[in-house]
């Protein structure tokens, strides 16, 4: 494998875009009552890395009628006057709420709207929308009666990455594809923004070559809704599982490291949110331990997330070409102050040759643990990390 920087670099904070956080049901408490941002994890919370917090995230949103919900009062009152200044506020907003009550959930940090929620998931007989053209015209109608908030709209729509790869039945990608051309057509009508929140499932068996996949999902948005179109990747997390898992670590630092890439080559990624806290024996980054002594504790995912945060708070991406590598193995090239670092995902069997000059590595294998030693020219099979070179000019 070869690495070969260009020398064009980003913004700062160009990984952090990417490490929002949702929060799914703030109210959750442990066996002793306590919650998430009452409990003894609550430093640890309150001090991660994160560019902002999704709230209500998107299965919340049919059970809000107004802003006086449990778990959005949990928010408003409990979590967001503790969150560092910078930390931004995204929603996903309830289909039953009118938009005139968009201002009753401003507070000054409000950044994103993204309006109603997996709409083919949602469309059919006896569902929120009886059919495609219902629902588009559900989401061209809050559009316009929240004109005055236009610039933090977004909409979600079909998935295109889904068409086409037998990963749902005819009838669910028939469904997925009429969105997509029903809103692309109100996109060039004017009465869309070009702006698509999505949540993702990540799925090992989307593809052999996974920055291949990604490209063509990219594309595939682009030939929907033109080349400057903005997608939000609002919530990403394993395809199924609950337990704690070390293919969740791999996948989110695959999709990290393949999306950094694509953010600044393509620029059509606006950035995204890994789901952050849950219940009993979850894979999120803080959750309740087992549904027998429900305590609050941190997974793998948060030993992921405090690795690549240095990174993402103050690197920026250099632009860099990958050469030689296996379609197993994924990496990002970036620079902290001084020194430059690799954030990478190898998923394969076997280690990768990486002839460069580092001197350290840090990175999470199947033990599950975050380990540091000295680099030596190679990325570990079945791990995930970041490859440090100190004090470069």
């Amino acid at each position: 494998m070869k690495i070969k920087v260009k020398g064009g670099v980003s913004d700062a904070g160009h990984l952090k875009t990417l490490m929002g956080v949702n929060f799914q049901t703030p109210s959750i408490e442990d066996k002793s009552g306590n919650t998430l941002q009452d409990s003894q994890q609550a430093g640890r919370f309150f001090d991660l890395c994160m560019d902002y917090m999704r709230q209500p995230n998107g299965s919340e949103t049919y059970h809000i009628k107004n802003r006086n919900d449990k778990n959005v009062q949990a928010f408003y009152n409990d979590i967001l006057p503790k969150l560092p200044s910078d930390v931004k506020h995204d929603i996903t907003w309830p289909l039953q709420v009118p938009a005139r009550d968009i201002p009753n959930w401003n507070h000054g940090r409000l950044n994103r709207i993204a309006f109603f929620n997996e709409m083919p998931m949602h469309t059919g007989n006896g569902k929120e929308f009886a059919t495609v053209e219902d629902g588009v015209q559900a989401l061209v109608d809050f559009c316009s009666n929240a004109s005055g908030w236009s610039d933090l709209l977004w909409f979600h729509t079909g998935k295109p990455e889904l068409l086409g790869r037998n990963l749902i039945g005819s009838k669910g990608e028939d469904t997925h594809r009429k969105y997509l051309e029903q809103t692309a057509a109100m996109v060039k009508a004017g009465k869309l923004p070009n702006r698509i929140a999505t949540t993702h499932k990540l799925n090992s068996d989307y593809s052999d070559d996974p920055f291949a996949f990604y490209t063509d999902m990219l594309q595939r948005y682009r030939n929907y809704f033109g080349d400057d179109v903005k997608v939000l990747f609002h919530e990403y997390k394993n395809k199924s599982g609950e337990m704690d898992s070390f293919e969740q670590v791999q996948l989110v630092a695959q999709f990290l490291t393949i999306m950094s890439r694509l953010k600044y080559e393509t620029g059509n990624v606006e950035g995204g949110s890994f789901q952050c806290v849950g219940g009993p024996g979850t894979t999120n980054i803080f959750g309740l331990n087992n549904p027998q002594e429900r305590k609050w504790v941190t997974a793998t995912m948060y030993k992921l997330w405090e690795m690549f945060a240095s990174v993402a708070r103050e690197g920026v991406y250099v632009d860099s070409t990958i050469e030689d590598k296996s379609p197993n193995v994924d990496a990002s090239v970036f620079k902290v102050d001084r020194d430059y670092c690799i954030i990478y995902s190898n998923v394969g069997n076997t280690d990768e040759h990486l002839p460069i000059p580092a001197s350290t590595i840090e990175y999470i294998d199947s033990s599950m643990e975050r380990k540091e030693g000295s680099f030596v020219k190679k990325l570990p099979a079945n791990s995930v990390g970041v490859v440090w070179q100190r004090g470069i000019k």
